[in-house]
């Protein structure tokens, strides 16, 4: 029988031995790990499992032994776990229902998954759906196909052609089957799957139900924008729709590459990925790392977190961030993006077998010691807010104070960005933070510098950091309004308009002069939200009539959950904020995304 039949009956006799009792497909979160997983833990370790001596049976016993959690990781990352060749350190599939023999089988990779399951951790996997490699059984079963005229599904999983011309996707080209003796489509020079047809698309849909039914809790797609003839509904009902409902378990779903970057935000959303990539696609540096080499600021990096993370952790989505592959980094600069980028809220990994196991013992036990301390609070959970707080106008200096998501935790984490010693001032007024009070440090359990004042000093070694639990009083809540809820005015041409990467996925606004919008609200301070860009103007805020000032939304790069304005010092009681556009007529983009009150 040949080699694509039997795979058909197998998953047919899979299906038929679940519904009669005799499997189990592990279709429910285990008990140790926690809805949303990906919302309330962090740390991952990301194994290429062809290299290093990878097998998954040696995985299984570093969770059982404690080794994970004891790091605090919280997620096993698998770099294409399935049977494949060498090129792309793993990527083209010779056979997607199998594993490399040098890995172990597929039952020791399914006792993995179990494994971490109970133990809290979660397992999500890279995987190349563009293409097979030229060995594949089902590419083979498909060339002889074709060239005995059998209009097989495998045969239709491919695109053929008489001639090597014709529209090709990026990185996409044809090449000649002689065993098929037809042109045949490529992509990334490999058998392309064409996804304009249905069996093509059946095809990636059995692959991802395959290793779900094994338990995996999350994918990352190589390169989604080079998939032959995917429509974009075609696109969210594979990579989307099907992951999230054909099993229960929290999922982490993100494109790799340029199209799942921040500066694609739009595009991903578009579809539903859950996180993007707060650094872009880049290996070598980071927004943190810049203000370590002093190419960029503490205020270049707040502006990326409120515009990207901070919207997106409101929303339920998150960012991605990984360890670096720059290997001029020190093991203090390594600890310090982490702490900063997975600190932040950002989930965070790190690559096993290019990165950490090339770290000394002493640079790993820095690297490792950020997660521990991570995980000790669930005010440093990427779904605990943040807020900043001053540090003074050094560039290099940083600090925000983190609250779990239910309240009840507050973390101060404060950051040296410098090549030196530091001691670093945080201004806590309206921070919430009780004073006196001595606060617990996460990485040792100890106390740390005792708090006397609202103006709070610490010494930092250099590149350092802190995180800080504290006791806080309960703050006065924050009422959260989108641009189009109801009780809302809006006059002088500002308009409802789409836009994805606001609050609610909405904004209000134009460039007429005179265009705005008011709300009446109860409380002793207003703050506006929305985007900046090289386009925008200006607006006066007024409340209760009285103007608070004029605020430009003009910067250099598009930028969305940027602060407006605001205002404090309101009397108690109701009043009423007007945001109206400055500029004349056509000189400048105004709007609103937000505004929150309290």
């Amino acid at each position: 029988m040949k080699q694509g039949m039997n795979k058909g009956l197998m998953l047919l006799l899979s299906a038929l031995l679940l519904v009669a009792g005799w499997g189990q497909r592990p279709d429910r979160a285990d008990a140790a790990v926690p809805t949303n997983a990906f919302q309330k833990q962090n740390g991952s370790y990301y194994y290429y499992v062809r290299e290093g001596s990878t097998t998954f049976a040696s995985l299984t016993a570093n969770v059982q032994s404690g080794y994970y959690s004891a790091r605090g990781v919280n997620n096993l990352m698998t770099y294409c776990p399935y049977k494949a060749s060498s090129e792309w350190r793993g990527v083209p599939a010779v056979d997607f229902y199998n594993v490399n023999s040098n890995t172990g089988t597929l039952t020791d990779f399914a006792n993995m998954v179990t494994a971490a399951h109970n133990a809290g951790i979660t397992v999500t996997m890279y995987i190349g759906l563009l293409f097979v490699h030229t060995t594949n059984p089902d590419w083979v079963q498909a060339q002889n196909d074709k060239k005995n005229g059998v209009n097989s599904s495998l045969a239709n999983t491919f695109r053929w052609s008489t001639t090597n011309t014709g529209s090709v996707p990026p990185n996409g080209g044809w090449a000649w089957s002689s065993l098929a003796n037809s042109y045949y489509a490529t992509s990334w020079g490999m058998p392309a799957l064409d996804y304009a047809k249905q069996q093509g698309r059946d095809y990636a849909k059995n692959v991802l139900k395959f290793w779900m039914d094994k338990g995996v809790d999350g994918f990352e797609f190589d390169a989604p924008g080079d998939f032959w003839g995917m429509s974009a509904a075609d696109e969210k009902d594979i990579l989307i729709t099907l992951p999230q409902t054909y099993t229960t378990n929290s999922k982490l779903l993100n494109a790799e590459g340029t199209a799942g970057a921040y500066t694609n935000q739009t595009w991903s959303d578009s579809f539903g990925f859950t996180h993007i990539l707060i650094n872009g696609d880049n290996d070598t540096e980071s927004f943190a790392t810049r203000v370590m080499k002093g190419t960029s600021t503490v205020n270049d990096l707040e502006n990326q977190f409120a515009a990207y993370l901070d919207p997106r952790r409101a929303k339920g989505q998150g960012v991605l961030a990984w360890s670096l592959y720059d290997t001029a980094l020190t093991g203090d600069q390594r600890a310090l993006d982490a702490a900063v980028m997975a600190g932040s809220g950002a989930f965070y990994s790190t690559d096993i077998q290019q990165v950490y196991n090339l770290l000394s013992t002493a640079d790993r036990t820095k690297y490792d010691n950020v997660f521990k301390a991570l995980q000790a609070s669930p005010a440093e959970a990427p779904n605990a807010s943040r807020k900043r707080l001053s540090t003074g106008s050094d560039s290099k200096y940083y600090a925000v104070i983190r609250t779990s998501a239910d309240g009840t935790k507050s973390v101060l984490n404060i950051y040296n960005f410098k090549n030196a010693s530091a001691t670093i001032t945080v201004n806590l007024t309206d921070s919430g933070i009780t004073v006196p009070q001595t606060p617990v440090n996460l990485a040792t359990g100890g106390s740390g510098t005792a708090i006397s004042s609202s103006s709070y000093s610490v010494t930092l070694p250099a590149y350092g950091y802190l995180f800080l639990e504290v006791q806080t009083s309960p703050p006065v809540p924050w009422t959260t309004v989108d641009d189009n809820a109801s009780g809302w005015t809006y006059g002088g041409g500002w308009a409802y308009y789409a836009e994805p990467a606001g609050y609610l996925s909405t904004a209000h606004g134009n460039d007429g002069v005179g265009g705005y919008g008011q709300y009446t609200f109860t409380g002793t301070k207003v703050e506006g939200y929305g985007w900046k860009g090289p386009d925008g103007g200006q607006i006066e805020v007024f409340v209760d009539g009285v103007s608070k000032g004029t605020f430009s939304q003009k910067n250099g790069t598009d930028i969305f959950g940027q602060t407006l304005f605001s205002i404090s010092g309101l009397s108690a009681g109701s009043h009423t904020v007007k945001i109206q556009q400055k500029n004349a007529t056509g000189t400048g983009w105004t709007m609103i995304d937000y505004i929150k009150f309290q």
